[in-house]
């Protein structure tokens, strides 16, 4: 899961700086062009299947193998959208980073310009990988 948000972030900073034709990656009709992120982060789930298994004897760790997975797969699609600085009025409607529009109105709705919004997920993705990842150790240092 860490090198596929590790992926991300590497794209998007390079959409972020770059501009063009990648800055469309990860947009599309109804998000169809997100399905191969989502398939990656689907395995990185079902990798965490195994472990749970072995982990039966240990209930609070099991759970968290797999539903931590899950969350930060969930927040690193959904969560984003929640906490999206144009969306939330964070930032004014008309900032812009180096000359490009941080925000833009798509659909009716103000939210990110598509330049920033893979790196927008990245980033809300390794945050929830770090929170999970830290939890993860505490259960572990409880034996």
């Amino acid at each position: 899961m860490g090198v596929v948000l590790a992926g991300c972030l590497i794209a998007g900073a390079y959409a972020a700086i770059a501009g063009g034709a990648l800055s469309r990656f990860g947009d599309g009709p109804g998000g169809l062009a997100g399905l191969p992120q989502l398939a990656l982060l689907a395995i990185a789930v079902l990798l965490g299947v195994p472990s749970a298994f072995l982990s039966r004897t240990r209930p609070a760790r099991a759970l968290l193998v797999l539903v931590g997975p899950l969350a930060v797969a969930f927040g690193y699609f959904f969560f984003t959208h929640a906490v999206d600085p144009c969306a939330s009025g964070l930032v004014d409607s008309t900032a812009t980073v180096r000359g490009a529009p941080l925000c833009a109105t798509t659909g009716g709705y103000l939210e990110i310009d598509t330049r920033f919004h893979l790196l927008e997920h990245a980033v809300a993705g390794g945050l929830l990988l770090a929170a999970y990842g830290a939890l993860l150790r505490r259960v572990d240092a409880r034996r």
